[in-house]
Parts: structure tokens; sequence; C-alpha cells
């Protein structure tokens, strides 16, 4: 049983808009959680976005809404900045509104040029949502670049009293939040089931699909201690669910059988009896 469940349904009932933040260099367990709560969040029409420090790597690719992951830890302001260019070089900075377009006008010193469009950079910072879930990051730093920003607009924004951080692990050095923890789960999938299911929130085939293939990666296809019961009864109904596997068991085969084909290339004596005047039945 998920602690604190009672309590991040209260935060939910109120709030406006979430934030899923996964940590630095996440798991497959991690993204296909994260992922599945967002999934399940957007289907009873909550607005959630997903945010990650690192960026979605080929690995990801089965999960479904893995491109919807951003890159920034929020969109409150936007942040303009000048890749290569002196910053001592700017005189000033004026802006105007004319016909209602907003024009930014960026004035160098004599005699030094004015930045190029290729040096603009435009991205965005600060969190404007008022529930910030972070999955799987068991300390602060574990969130990279993400970490010293990300808290700092926290504590300073609307979502500091509704910090909730989820997982499967014991925690250490955050400021107060809601802690969706279950340290006898084998997997951050299994503790975003509960959230789901206790929650009442949807299930479709989408999000028992990711909750299905990070079940799987988290417990190292079923082989983990604490695998026991519990485990392959969540997987048993994450398939009636229509969780799609068939994509990992080609996966595996196929990179099975590319293995097979090399070590055969690399290492033909592999072909031919271990012993002397035996056969390979």
């Amino acid at each position: 049983m998920v602690a604190d469940i009672s309590r991040f349904q209260q935060i939910l009932t109120s709030a406006k808009s979430a934030l899923i933040v996964l940590p630095d260099n996440p798991s497959t367990d991690e993204v296909a959680s994260g992922l599945a709560l967002m999934l399940s969040l957007k289907a009873s029409n909550f607005p959630v976005a997903v945010s990650c420090p690192s960026p979605m790597t080929v690995e990801f690719s089965r999960l479904v809404g893995v491109n919807q992951v951003r890159a920034d830890a929020g969109d409150k302001n936007m942040v303009i900045s000048f890749a290569e260019y002196p910053a001592e070089n700017i005189e000033r900075v004026s802006y105007n509104i004319e016909n209602n377009v907003f024009a930014l006008t960026i004035i160098p010193k004599p005699g030094f040029d004015t930045p190029t469009q290729n040096q603009i950079t435009a991205s965005y910072a600060g969190v404007a949502s008022d529930l910030v879930i972070i999955i799987g990051a068991n300390y602060p730093n574990d969130l990279g670049a993400f970490s010293q920003t990300l808290i700092k607009d926290i504590l300073e924004g609307q979502a500091r009293q509704n910090l909730t951080l989820v997982g499967n692990k014991p925690l250490a050095g955050w400021p107060k939040s809601v802690e969706l923890i279950d340290v006898k789960s084998t997997s951050t999938s299994e503790v975003v089931y509960q959230i789901i299911d206790q929650l009442k929130l949807p299930q479709n085939q989408d999000i028992s699909t990711n909750l299905f293939l990070g079940l799987e990666a988290g417990s190292k296809n079923f082989t983990v201690a604490g695998v026991g019961a519990n485990t392959f009864a969540l997987a048993a109904k994450l398939l009636e669910n229509g969780a799609k596997r068939g994509q990992i068991i080609e996966q595996t085969f196929k990179s099975n059988q590319r293995s097979r084909q090399v070590d055969q290339q690399n290492n033909p004596q592999n072909l031919e009896p271990k012993f002397k005047d035996t056969t390979i039945l």
C-alpha cells in the first residue's frame, strides 16, 4: 500500500495542472511509469506535462508518449539568450509594443556587431504548475541539471505545498513533500499502478503497455529479489488490460539471434564438439 495516497488525492482534486519530472539518465522503468501516469491524468482531462534533464534515447522508443517528454523544467517564463555572444558587448535592451506586436531590441555598444539570428536561443524556465510529481529520484541531485533550479522554483512557486515524490526506494534530502513510496515493490511502475488503481484513474491499453514494460524492466524480467505473487498478478492484470509485449519478445529474439550469428562468425570453434570424439546432439 502506498503511503500518503489520501493526501495526494486531495492535492490532485484542487490542483490545476501537474508537471511530472523524470530523473537524470532515467531507467526504462522510470520513464515508463512517468509516461503511464501522464497518460492516465490526460485521460482524466487533467493538464499535465513530463520533463527530463536527459534526452530520450532509442531504448525508450517503444514507450507510448515518449515524444511528449520535454527538455525543460517548466514553461512559466520564456528566456531569450545569445549563444557565443559576449554580454559585455551589449549596451542596453529595450522593448516596444506596436500594433499589438511585442518587439525586443538589443542595442550593442558602438563598434560592436549585433547578435546574429543563429545566436538567438529561446527556452523556458520556471514551474507554472501547482503540482510537481518527481518520479524515481531518491535524492535532489538525481535530477541532474534540474536539481538546483527546479527545487528553487518549487519552493518559491505554487507547488511548494504540493511536491510529490514517487518511487520504490527510501528518500533523503528533499524538502517537505507527499511521499508515494512503496519499498516492497520491485519497480516504480508497480507503485504508479497502485496510484492509478487506488485513485480510480483511467486505465487503457497504452497505459497498461507502459506499465508492463516498466514492470518487466524494473524487475529485470521478474528475476530480482522481491518478485512474488503480487508482481506476477499485476503482470497478468496488465496483459488482460491489453498490454503489448510482442515488441520486446521480437526485439529480444532478434538481439539474441544477432549475438549468436556474430559469435559463430568470430568463434567458429563454438560449432565444434567440446570434447574430442563426441557429437553435438
